[in-house]
């Protein structure tokens, strides 16, 4: 008989222990540390609300009871019709690899957040899970390099990202490090790349504070049909169609990992 148990729980739920299980399943599965400071910045101070959370467990509740497994959809909203999840963290111990955690877990997921729609940009491991459990590709992004004036101009026709949510999500974040690029009186968001290269993720309403950046060439994952990518680069968006789809456009700045 299976001794796994598994607790389901929003944000705002979480004791201060069950998120030190969290971290600590997730700081014993990758090779980055999260720290408590990401954490509350991520889920409990998001202005969207709630997440929802899964925590596995080895062991009765009770001392013996470790924690080994853990997934994360993150309250990331596309516009203000529908709530929109999207699936991040998803960790199990090496130890527990392989004992079905994932397949039982997410369908229980899906189930708690129905009426939403639910996403994920995933890994190269953990996309045929997802597919497995009748997630279906949406589309594949490939990384593609611009000059930047063309670029930014189709950006500026596509408006700013929402003030609540850049600032939150661009300029408050304790980690990562966003930077601008000032043109024609406009402010675009910009991301440090590997190499020192810079991806744009869309046009802001004002620099928030930003540094100011002028590399020679952006990337952009926001226009795939660009002739210039780079090679094997490419974003996978996966969705659950169980409840809501949507045919729109899902930029870039709204997945985990602009």
């Amino acid at each position: 008989m299976s001794s796994l148990r598994f607790e389901y729980k929003l944000s705002s739920e979480l004791t201060q222990q069950e998120i030190d299980e969290i971290l600590g399943v997730l700081n014993g599965t990758y090779l980055s540390t999260t720290d408590v400071a990401n954490f509350r910045w991520k889920y409990l101070e998001n202005p969207y609300g709630d997440s929802l959370h899964m925590i596995a467990y080895d062991g009765e509740r009770g001392q013996d009871s470790q924690a080994v497994g853990a997934m994360s959809f993150w309250r990331n909203d596309l516009d203000a019709m529908t709530p929109a999840y999207q699936c991040v963290e998803l960790a199990m111990l090496p130890s527990h690899q392989g004992r079905g955690i994932f397949r039982e877990t997410l369908d229980r997921c899906v189930d708690r957040l129905d009426g939403a729609y639910l996403y994920t940009f995933p890994n190269f491991n953990s996309q045929p899970g997802f597919q497995s459990r009748g997630w279906s590709l949406h589309r594949k992004i490939p990384v593609s390099v611009h000059l930047p004036a063309g670029l930014l101009k189709e950006y500026a026709r596509r408006g700013p990202i929402p003030d609540d949510y850049a600032e939150w999500r661009f300029t408050r974040n304790p980690h990562n490090r966003y930077f601008i690029y000032r043109r024609d009186g406009k402010s675009f968001l910009l991301a440090k790349r590997e190499r020192g290269m810079f991806i744009a993720g869309g046009m802001l309403s004002q620099d928030f504070g930003l540094t100011e950046v002028r590399p020679k060439i952006l990337l952009s994952c926001d226009f795939p049909g660009r002739l210039l990518r780079l090679p094997r680069k490419a974003a996978a968006i996966l969705e659950n169609p169980r409840y809501v789809a949507t045919p729109g456009f899902i930029p870039r700045y709204r997945s985990d990992s602009l």
